[in-house]
């Protein structure tokens, strides 16, 4: 098995891409990157081009880097500063709130592309976390659809492709008129958590500023809303991502071999950055989420590095004050054996993500029965959304897509005709919704 210990420091990519001589790299904050500058196809030039040099690390900080990449050694630092105006700002939103006995602190694990077969099959450790401890398990959690798209934009705005398409659209149209003009901007669930007083963190081992594939068809419609502590430029750098390589598979966030980042696993740096914000947050009310992508890729092999450093981790960071939500956007997707060998089962799996909560403290009795009871029936990212916009503002919302509402006797049938035709419960009607049109 490789080890990080043994990764390659390559200067020579410093001097290349980075253009500088000096002993400390410093990566640009991207919270402060327009909207263009966030598009997937411009987020890592854009850090490499704003990357500034220093002669010493407490120069970087000062000026508050929050990566340095020590360029004589080949080591990345990781760096976060409590921002006292943010701190203030938030607590006199916070002022008139009454959130209960609702906990301070929330963290959510996002893995791109896990099914629950396979987060049980592949994250053994983390598995037995959970079960040595109060957690909750929704067997029947299903995606909008097999890709990661539709249930981010769902979880993170709310709204599906039906929002975006003219109400009078015929698919037998073609283009005309498809798509919906937009008067004004939907806000993210980070601006809903921010205007709740939370202070928010975001990080991730992947070079992109959003869960899916941000780029100019959505500038109309969604608002690219940062974290109050974002944290994506560690895998923009050229070891993981070299624009000019032809290494995809062997080397970036989407390789199928061990992603290696100055000798450390990538999402090492995304542990980092939590316990930085949680060190400088303790007292204020946070939602911290993480993104993986090492089951991003088609041999499921690089998932198994995570599992026993994710489990460590946990145990590390738990306290009474800090629930935890860990889930998926759907099943394997990727193209390689597993998925052209599994026929029927490999199509179920695509629409079968999992979503378990742990230690949520500070529910109503009626509240913690209806979340117990929802575990056996369907629920979709709206009704993680909707729990999340409760757990924020203690103000209930989404009562019939909510995983502490009491759901409907018929909840499964109306989900699964609303999902459509990629709902796997056969015994159920489901609406031929034209899912096959690309936005």
């Amino acid at each position: 098995m490789f080890q990080c210990e043994n990764w390659n420091y390559r200067e020579q990519l410093i001097r290349k891409y980075y253009h500088t001589d000096k002993a400390y790299l410093a990566h640009p904050l991207t919270k402060y990157f327009g909207e263009t500058q966030r598009s997937i196809n411009n987020l890592a030039s854009w850090t490499l081009n704003q990357s500034v040099g220093y002669d010493t690390l407490d120069e970087a900080i000062q000026q508050k880097h929050e990566v340095i990449i020590d360029t004589k050694n080949g080591i990345m630092h990781t760096s976060l500063q409590r921002n006292e105006t943010l701190v203030e700002e938030r607590r006199q939103l916070r002022k008139n709130q009454n959130r209960g006995d609702l906990q301070q602190h929330m963290l959510l694990v996002f893995i791109d592309t896990l099914s629950r077969p396979r987060f049980h099959a592949k994250m053994k450790e983390t598995v037995s976390f959970l079960r040595e401890r109060d957690h909750k398990e929704f067997m029947r959690f299903h995606s909008i659809y097999g890709r990661t798209q539709e249930n981010a934009i769902a979880f993170l705005y709310g709204k599906v492709l039906e929002d975006f398409l003219n109400s009078t659209y015929d698919p037998k149209d073609g283009e005309t008129f498809k798509w919906k003009k937009s008067d004004e901007k939907w806000d993210s669930i980070y601006d809903y958590f921010h205007s709740q007083g939370i202070i928010t963190g975001y990080s991730t081992n992947n070079c992109e500023t959003n869960f899916f594939y941000w780029r100019e068809f959505f500038y109309p419609y969604l608002k690219n809303t940062a974290a109050d502590h974002e944290h994506l430029t560690p895998t923009c750098d050229p070891h993981i991502r070299e624009r000019l390589s032809d290494d995809i598979e062997f080397v970036s966030t989407y390789s199928s071999t061990r992603r290696c980042l100055y000798y450390k696993d990538s999402f090492e740096y995304v542990f980092d950055y939590y316990r930085e914000f949680k060190k400088a947050y303790a007292n204020e009310n946070t939602v911290f989420i993480m993104n993986f992508m090492d089951m991003h890729e088609g041999t499921g092999e690089v998932i198994d590095y995570l599992d026993k450093p994710l489990s460590n981790f946990l145990k590390q960071m738990e306290d009474e004050d800090t629930g935890l939500i860990l889930f998926s956007d759907h099943g394997l997707h990727m193209s390689g054996f597993k998925l052209k060998l599994g026929g029927q089962e490999a199509d179920m799996e695509r629409v079968l993500p999992f979503l378990i909560t742990s230690n949520i403290r500070g529910l109503s009795i009626e509240q913690e029965n209806n979340l117990e009871q929802n575990t056996q029936k369907i629920v979709t990212h709206f009704h993680l959304r909707n729990f999340m916009m409760y757990w924020a503002s203690g103000e209930m919302n989404g009562e019939k897509m909510n995983l502490i509402s009491k759901l409907p006797h018929n909840n499964d049938r109306l989900l699964c005709d609303w999902i459509g035709i990629q709902c796997i419960c056969e015994n159920f009607p489901k609406t031929k919704r034209d899912m096959k049109i690309e936005w």
